[in-house]
């Protein structure tokens, strides 16, 4: 747990593709970013994020801040097999 004063920020990436794994690390950074490293940031990204739900999960981490949103668009593309 030491070195994980050692950042200044946290990118937890895919965070909709749950797993007892991502799970724990969730569990982990969060337990860590609440009791022992204030300063650090926190960033979730999804393609598909749920974006209250991870929220209002992380969210004691800093009650003092709110938790921010960006959603950055979505698009979608033709695909078109070859074979």
């Amino acid at each position: 747990p030491e070195e994980f004063g050692n950042y200044t920020h946290i990118i937890l990436d895919e965070v909709h593709e749950r797993s007892a794994e991502s799970d724990m690390l969730c569990l982990v950074v969060r337990l860590l970013a609440q009791h022992r490293f204030k300063h650090m940031r926190l960033v979730v990204m999804s393609a598909t994020l749920q974006s209250d739900l991870f929220a209002r999960y992380f969210a004691p981490i800093s009650p003092e801040h709110p938790v921010g949103h960006v959603f950055v668009g979505a698009r979608c593309f033709t695909v078109t097999q070859h074979f």
